[in-house]
């Protein structure tokens, strides 16, 4: 766990994005802000993307949004079980592996550009 999580510059785009804004009738940028409050969460609390004893009401509590955990299960971007909460697809964004990827993949397409304005 470290003090930064990823988040893709087009995520506003994204058609989850959008249900989530309609569901919870707020704007894209105001469910990014959510979503970053959420995923901020998972990524102090969760090694594997399974958060335990915690339901819908402390998600809704964490990010301060009525609803917001329903409607995550919604779009599949959340899952509630009697374990609490899993977040699907935690090891591609969180995590250490996942932030160590994210910044070689980075470091890599800067040596990239570099290389391509020297030459």
């Amino acid at each position: 766990m470290s003090n930064w999580i990823a988040i893709s510059t087009t995520i506003h785009e994204r058609p989850e994005v959008q249900a989530l804004a309609e569901i919870l009738g707020l704007s894209e940028d105001a469910v990014v802000g959510l979503l970053v409050r959420f995923w901020a969460f998972a990524d102090r609390e969760s090694v594997d993307g399974l958060i335990e004893f915690i339901g819908k009401k402390q998600i809704d509590a964490i990010v301060k949004r009525q609803g917001f955990a329903d409607a995550m299960e919604r779009v599949r971007w959340a899952n509630f079980d009697n374990e609490g909460i899993h977040v699907p697809k935690f090891d591609r964004w969180m995590g250490q592996s996942a932030k160590r990827r994210q910044q070689d993949a980075r470091r890599k397409q800067q040596e990239r550009k570099r290389k391509a304005v020297g030459q």
